[in-house]
C-alpha cells in the first residue's frame, strides 16, 4: 500500500486526533478522509487495513465499484460486517446464493439473501 502526496495527507487526517474513552485512548475517525477517497485501489487498502473502522469502512465500501472486489469482500472479509455491507452491492446471482447458503453468520445471509430479492 502506498500513500503519496494527498493521499498521505488523507491517511494522515484519518488517523489524525486521539481521544480518551472510558479510559482508553482511541483515534477519532475522520470520514472526511473517506470521502475524499476516489481511487479504487486505495479504498480497498483503507478497508483492508483499517477494517475496525465500521462507519469509515462501510462508506469506503460503499464507494467500490469492482464487482471481484465486493465479491472478495463479502466471502473473504475479516468481520462479518464487512462481508454483510460488501453482500448488498454485488450483482451476481449464484456468487449471492453461496453466500446466502455458506456464511457462517446469520447476518451476511439474511442481506444476501434480501439482495438476491432485489435484483
Amino acid at each position: 500500500m502506498r500513500f503519496f502526496g494527498k493521499k498521505q495527507k488523507i491517511e494522515t487526517e484519518f488517523l489524525g486526533k486521539k481521544k480518551m474513552v472510558n479510559g482508553f485512548q482511541i483515534r477519532e475517525v475522520n470520514m472526511n478522509a473517506v470521502y475524499e477517497m476516489t481511487d479504487q485501489q486505495d479504498l480497498i487498502a483503507f478497508v483492508k487495513k483499517h477494517g475496525k473502522y465500521r462507519d469509515a469502512c462501510e462508506e469506503a465500501i460503499k464507494k467500490i465499484t469492482d464487482q471481484d472486489i465486493l465479491t472478495d469482500f463479502a466471502q473473504n472479509g475479516r468481520y462479518s460486517w464487512i462481508r454483510a455491507i460488501a453482500a448488498t452491492r454485488i450483482n451476481s446471482r449464484s456468487v449471492l446464493e453461496d453466500i446466502a447458503k455458506k456464511d457462517p453468520d446469520e447476518y451476511v445471509r439474511i442481506n444476501a439473501f434480501n439482495r438476491l430479492l432485489e435484483i
